[in-house]
């Protein structure tokens, strides 16, 4: 029975070692397939990653450029819309300074025609006696006033004028000088 039973276990430890050698065959061979795959899968990914790394890095360079770009555009857009900001300022000063000069030229005129009327009359009423008084008289003083009141309104028309012209002037030895 000793006998019998070391056949036995001679037996069973040969087959336990013939399928440990097996099974040690068939993982051998399913780590070199892995190897294998693994191998395929890195020579075939390598040059898709390398060329997906090249399209971002691309991509983030013009993206890059296209941002550079757009900041010069804006600091120049910038400058331009300053540079318009002080022109209308400008403009309106000017506007106001010509606009006080045709406003005085226009009483200038009418002033001119007024005083010419005034001569006219006077020199009808000075062949004959002058009115002291009555309806001659009133419009004859009335003109005088109203010639007096439109050359007091040129003389402050034309130093507002001054004004705005001295103003604009200092301002521009101002923006010449920053």
């Amino acid at each position: 029975m000793v006998l019998v039973g070391g056949f036995y276990l001679s037996h069973f430890v040969n087959q336990q070692l013939k399928a440990k050698d097996a099974t040690i065959e068939t993982l051998n061979a399913a780590n070199k397939l892995r190897e294998a795959e693994i191998a395929a899968l890195k020579s075939d990914r390598a040059p898709a990653i390398a060329a997906d790394y090249k399209v971002m890095r691309e991509h983030a360079d013009k993206m890059t450029e296209d941002k550079r770009r757009l900041d010069e555009r804006v600091a120049e857009l910038t400058v331009n819309i300053e540079q318009l900001t002080s022109s209308r300022s400008q403009a309106m000063e000017s506007w106001s300074l010509q606009a006080k000069v045709a406003e005085s030229r226009g009483m200038l005129y009418a002033w001119h025609l007024l005083m010419g009327s005034i001569n006219t009359y006077t020199e009808v009423v000075t062949a004959r006696t002058p009115p002291k008084e009555g309806l001659f008289a009133n419009f004859y003083q009335r003109m005088y006033d109203v010639a007096n009141e439109m050359e007091s309104s040129v003389k402050t028309l034309l130093d507002e004028a001054r004004i705005i012209y001295k103003k604009e002037n200092s301002l521009k030895i101002d923006r010449d000088t920053v």
